[in-house]
């Protein structure tokens, strides 16, 4: 999970609408769709698919819509053999969605398009924001609704039998409070609300978001943080928690030893998770305010991240392990080896949206690893490991 995707997630409160459907209903048909990648699915959901299906709906144009796509590749892979089929779909022409997905082969989901956006309109009717992603169990019932970041977790849940649909009932009527209460600046009552999904689903980003907002609105850094610490002894990984906390410190101008704290919390709770250890490394090393991030904790979770990375692992998943460890080389003064790191990451990152930004961060320690050997040019210190 990248940084980027959780500031966009997580920093500000976004306007939430009501869906056209709710957990519970019966999920429309798709209509009116052309394939332009992978097989068609059947276009009603009868009471006894044989499959879990998620659709997303997305643009071309949309960064975060771009940030997701290969998450949804990834989830599609993780759970095929679950029965779960990830869909997405988008209202452009073919032409430009067919190019965009030739540029992209790493794509191994479904893509289709409603350009008369008849399937978009009955879903989405009731909030065009984008990416939106709708689960549909086996019963043909709709399951959930939300964002692609949070849908790994969700999918966990649904094909281990451990997702309850009354609970979701319960949440998406108190989203629509929610919704009314900030829509009238109740704090009050926006905070009360938020506690109630929270008490039924710790997890749940709108409450969250909405409790934060509640804090920040008040300056209210403290009980912020102490709301998040609750949070966290009820699921620790859950790694928003500590992203946010982190956020939270860097804004009101912690000291570098507070920040210490999470950063030895956080390691410990991910030590057996690259995929978040890699975005700690990350987000310690390159997004902490100067001075109050650490070199050492950000090589240590990035060269965690990389040990216990699955020997098969590639592609983007790789790419950013790699990119982190670079990152956290480069910081630590061994530019040589963060070089060879980057080097492979670019290799990783052939084809994704990442490549072109990690091949500039490969030149930018080339041209820092250029400027030392000029200032000491008795070699006596290289960059090196």
């Amino acid at each position: 999970m990248t940084r980027k995707l959780l500031i966009l997630l997580f920093a500000t409160v976004l306007p939430f609408s009501l869906f056209a459907i709710r957990p519970g209903d019966a999920a429309p048909e798709l209509e009116v769709l052309k394939w332009i990648k992978g097989d068609q699915i059947a276009m009603t959901f009868a009471a006894k698919n044989k499959n879990i299906v998620v659709i997303e709906f997305w643009a071309t144009w949309a960064p975060l819509c771009k940030e997701t796509m290969p998450m949804l590749t990834d989830l599609q892979k993780k759970y095929s053999d679950k029965g779960v089929v990830v869909i997405s779909i988008s209202t452009e022409d073919e032409k430009t969605v067919s190019g965009f997905i030739n540029d992209r082969k790493y794509i191994g989901h479904r893509i289709a398009i409603d350009d008369t956006k008849k399937t978009y309109k009955k879903y989405m009717e009731a909030d065009p924001g984008i990416p939106a992603v709708f689960v549909i169990g086996k019963g043909g019932e709709m399951l959930w609704k939300g964002h692609p970041m949070e849908l790994d977790a969700v999918l966990e849940k649904v094909v281990n039998g451990k997702f309850d649909i009354k609970v979701q009932k319960k949440i998406s009527l108190l989203h629509d409070d929610l919704k009314r209460a900030m829509e009238k600046d109740n704090q009050g009552l926006v905070s009360q609300i938020a506690d109630d999904v929270l008490e039924l689903d710790p997890s749940d980003d709108i409450a969250l978001r909405c409790k934060l907002y509640y804090f920040e609105r008040r300056n209210l850094p403290g009980e912020a943080l102490a709301f998040l610490n609750k949070l966290q002894k009820k699921i620790p990984g859950h790694f928003p928690f500590y992203s946010v906390e982190l956020g939270i410190l860097d804004k009101t101008d912690a000291s570098a030893d507070e920040k210490m704290k999470v950063y030895e919390k956080a390691l410990l709770v991910f030590k057996d998770d690259p995929d978040n250890l890699t975005s700690l490394s990350w987000m310690i090393s390159d997004n902490m305010s100067f001075g109050t991030g650490s070199v050492k904790f950000s090589l240590v979770a990035a060269l965690r991240a990389k040990e216990i990375l699955p020997v098969d692992a590639s592609g983007r998943r790789k790419g950013l392990c790699l990119n982190a460890l670079a990152r956290a080389y480069y910081n630590a003064g061994c530019i040589e080896q963060a070089i060879k790191v980057q080097q492979e990451a670019v290799g990783s990152f052939s084809g994704y949206d990442e490549e072109e930004g990690s091949k500039t961060l490969l030149k930018y320690y080339q041209e820092a690893l250029d400027i030392w050997k000029k200032l000491i040019p008795d070699g006596s210190n290289s960059g090196k490991k």
